[in-house]
């Protein structure tokens, strides 16, 4: 299958997609892994309205039973959550935000397959820098009002401890190749 060149076509086909026929909803799922992370980027990018239209994408393409997984895994990718540059970063916590408001619609059940929470750990470190701290803490909001609190609190909790741990292992390290430098 061909997808467009052009961001705003591509985009339009995916949100026709999202609303289409099975064999459309189809397509999605067999090429979900190789277009998600382009609608992210779109998603991150510097043109305003291509970020509405893309987030209005994602907004549909999220309802689609069995896509959740696969997007989340790209909000959570290199052109996401995982970018190097900064404002990327800081545009994607706010789609997640986003994103994850029009989740509540959702049963328990579907809510629970999307598997938000393996976005927590990057949530968690975007929050770490000011900025891009307002986004992340919006989607945290957004996340435990999804997950409901006690089971937020509770892998939020996690989330932080691990990240707690890594930033500890990693000054150790810094200091062990100091000491080691010195010698």
């Amino acid at each position: 299958m061909d997808w467009p060149l052009d961001d705003v076509e591509f985009v339009s086909r995916l949100v026709h997609y999202a609303d289409g026929n099975q064999n459309e909803r189809k397509a999605l799922f067999d090429y979900g892994p190789l277009i998600f992370p382009r609608l992210v980027g779109i998603l991150c990018g510097g043109n305003a309205g291509l970020r509405a239209a893309s987030l209005d994408a994602l907004s549909r393409l999220v309802k689609v039973g069995g896509l959740g997984r696969m997007l989340v895994s790209a909000l959570c990718g290199d052109r996401g959550m995982s970018s190097c540059d900064i404002v990327v970063r800081s545009e994607c916590a706010l789609g997640v935000s986003r994103v994850i408001q029009c989740c509540c619609v959702l049963s328990d059940r579907e809510k629970e397959d999307i598997g938000w929470v393996r976005i927590l750990p990057h949530l968690v470190r975007l929050c770490e820098n000011g900025r891009t701290a307002q986004g992340a803490e919006q989607a945290l909001v957004q996340l435990r009002s999804l997950m409901g609190t006690r089971a937020f609190y509770r892998r939020f909790t996690r989330a932080l401890l691990a990240h707690q741990q890594a930033q500890i292992s990693l000054e150790e390290e810094q200091k062990q190749d100091e000491d080691e430098r010195k010698l």
